[in-house]
């Protein structure tokens, strides 16, 4: 089964609520995910994810419509992807709403990255985290055999959109 880990756009540093959750994309960040999501609906059916999981986090659940859009797919928004949810948390989501079948997740850091780190290298990478470190816009597509276990994922490819160098 593939799991597209994805950590949401770039964000505004604060919002008008002063509440962290409030926070909304920023203009790269709104081309960071539509650039997700056109990675996403480039895929062949049969690689799609078929299950679109985010944190309820403004920004998260701006990242995945982008995605959502594309794919023709519903947000599921899970309260256990907020940040500084633990990496076995966001873990159990996975486990809970894939039934095997491909998915993408989108949330924060330093979870995302943790939860990588553990599909890939086991249960104790989620202190070390070795690997790349998810940034914004940043995913992540991991090879992982149903049901998940920790350390038997096969991480695929890395995605960001950058924007092209002005001259």
């Amino acid at each position: 089964m593939l799991v597209y880990i994805c950590r949401h756009g770039e964000a505004q540093p604060h919002a008008l609520s002063g509440r962290d959750l409030d926070r909304t994309l920023t203009k790269k960040g709104r081309l960071q995910a539509r650039y997700l999501a056109s990675i996403l609906g480039a895929l062949d059916a049969t690689e799609r994810p078929r299950r679109l999981l985010a944190s309820p986090a403004i920004r998260t659940m701006q990242t995945a419509q982008s995605i959502a859009d594309e794919l023709g797919l519903g947000i599921m928004s899970v309260d256990d992807l907020l940040p500084a949810c633990h990496a076995s948390t966001a873990l159990g989501v996975i486990e809970r709403f894939s039934n095997g079948e491909q998915m993408a997740i989108v949330g924060h850091n330093p979870t995302m990255t943790a939860v990588l780190s553990v599909l890939s290298h086991g249960p104790s990478a989620s202190c070390c985290m070795p690997g790349p470190a998810l940034q914004t816009g940043h995913m992540a597509v991991v090879d992982v055999p149903w049901p998940c276990t920790a350390g038997t994922g096969n991480t695929l490819e890395l995605h960001r959109y950058e924007p092209e160098p002005v001259a």
